[in-house]
């Protein structure tokens, strides 16, 4: 264990090894260019560095800062306060131990895990909190006698066997489809909604979120060799926004037929879609699916889970669907299975799907 001064770009930091582990911690100082000024801050500095050491070395220990811990718990969340940004869910936690029992004028050590139970049900018994946001506020709390632990503060958090509460499984609207069939069919006015609807189906074939289809390229449109390996043509090959990861997925021919890769041109796949928000086109889409008679409520991300559960339904198996929507865990893609039908064939089964669903209203 180790804790040193480190100055970057003239300002002060602790550069601190634990338990093998290296991170630094900033002052919030930023060295003074007057001689006299800088060496007082060198000396604060020093100061940081030597309580720091010792909080370290208390809490390997099991020994605990007896001073510190009668602190009160509200004025070392305020101190941790300061250190998060202005929307962070955080402020909102502080607030609620305001409003708590004492105000949380409580000394930190003396804050038990009956204590913690207490404020949970409180934030339940208000009747203000949905559940998720009660659980956001206790995992921030949590993140407050951890790092009292981590300041050598307290031997152990008095929140650590507290358990967020049980969320109940969220519903979420999908096309089947028969709606899918609908949504194909169904006129459009002008270009703006014609290349919304082309985006939305193109999303729905390949579960791409509005962020990768308003910034597919077509150098991310990959032509490849077909063989008795592969039997697709074109494929998807794209960094995802959100998660930064590689995606690889094969164009179907209906896909294939929204954007015809050969006549490809513009900067974008869908150049009007790229200059647009969410929120705007979210609006056209609801519009097209209340002319295709579909009584769902439909945005951009539903199309990505259409295709998840499309695709596990026609038979996919869920690690190849997991693979193509790029989730780190299959945790998630089970989420989409709903269908007690799930079999182990291609991706071709949900494309088949939609057209027979086609065929019947034709």
């Amino acid at each position: 264990m180790s804790v040193k001064i480190r100055i970057k770009n003239e300002h002060l930091y602790l550069d601190i090894i634990q338990n093998r582990r290296h991170h630094w911690e900033t002052l919030h100082v930023k060295l003074s260019t007057n001689a006299g000024d800088r060496n007082r801050q060198m000396r604060f500095a020093e100061c940081c560095r030597a309580k720091r050491e010792l909080q370290i070395a208390m809490g390997e220990w099991n020994f605990v800062d007896k001073a510190s811990g009668r602190q009160l718990l509200i004025d070392y969340m305020r101190r941790l306060e300061k250190e998060k940004d202005r929307n962070h869910p955080f402020h909102r936690c502080v607030n609620y131990v305001r409003l708590f029992k004492d105000g949380g004028r409580i000394q930190l050590s003396a804050v038990s895990e009956n204590w913690v139970i207490s404020f949970q049900k409180f934030l339940l018994d208000s009747g203000r909190l949905a559940e998720i946001s009660i659980n956001t506020i206790i995992v921030n709390l949590k993140f407050v006698f951890n790092r009292a632990v981590k300041d050598g503060i307290l031997v152990k958090s008095p929140a650590e066997n507290v358990k967020l509460l049980k969320l109940p499984e969220k519903e979420y609207d999908v096309l089947s489809a028969e709606e899918m069939a609908d949504f194909i069919l169904v006129n459009t006015s002008g270009e703006w909604e014609t290349e919304i609807k082309k985006a939305f189906l193109f999303s729905c074939y390949t579960g791409l979120r509005f962020s990768d289809i308003r910034t597919l390229k077509p150098e991310h449109i990959e032509k490849r060799t077909v063989s008795k390996y592969n039997q697709y043509r074109y494929w998807v090959k794209k960094k995802q926004i959100k998660t930064r990861n590689y995606v690889e997925i094969p164009i179907t021919q209906a896909a294939l037929d929204l954007i015809e890769p050969g006549k490809l041109q513009d900067m974008y796949v869908f150049p009007l879609t790229s200059t647009r928000t969410p929120k705007y086109s979210n609006k056209t889409i609801k519009r097209l699916v209340e002319r295709a008679g579909i009584s769902k409520n439909v945005s951009w991300h539903t199309a990505r889970r259409t295709f998840a559960t499309l695709e596990l339904e026609s038979g996919a198996d869920p690690f190849t669907v997991q693979r193509l929507m790029g989730h780190k865990s299959i945790t998630m893609t089970s989420l989409y299975a709903k269908s007690n039908n799930i079999k182990s064939s291609a991706i071709q089964g949900m494309e088949n799907l939609i057209k027979q669903s086609c065929v019947e209203y034709v």
